[in-house]
């Protein structure tokens, strides 16, 4: 038996839950360009531009999984689809940044 009103009212949570994603998302992308400059500023100041340059390149390749995923919850929210490039940016950037050296 077909229930519009609940329909609706997933609906509505659905889009609640879309939007505290999209928030979740923006917060993480700051605390993530906030890491970038720690990155930056540690390896400026221990003199090591090689180990600096790593890290910031690996933080902002986890910046740009994040702006795909914002791109992808504003398309969302304004259309109602989800563009097939999240996933295929998400993992060519998850394997960029499985191919940097782990530098302790």
């Amino acid at each position: 038996m077909y229930r519009p009103w609940f329909s609706r009212l997933l609906q509505k949570l659905n889009d609640l839950i879309h939007l505290f994603i999209a928030l979740a998302l923006a917060g993480a992308s700051i605390l993530v360009i906030v890491q970038f400059g720690k990155d930056v500023w540690h390896g400026l100041h221990a003199h090591n531009l090689t180990l600096a340059f790593l890290h910031a390149l690996g933080t902002l390749f986890i910046l740009w999984v994040l702006s795909s995923l914002i791109g992808a919850e504003t398309t969302y929210l304004r259309d109602g689809t989800i563009p097939l490039t999240v996933g295929s940016s998400s993992f060519q950037v998850g394997s960029l940044r499985s191919s940097l050296p782990r530098i302790r």
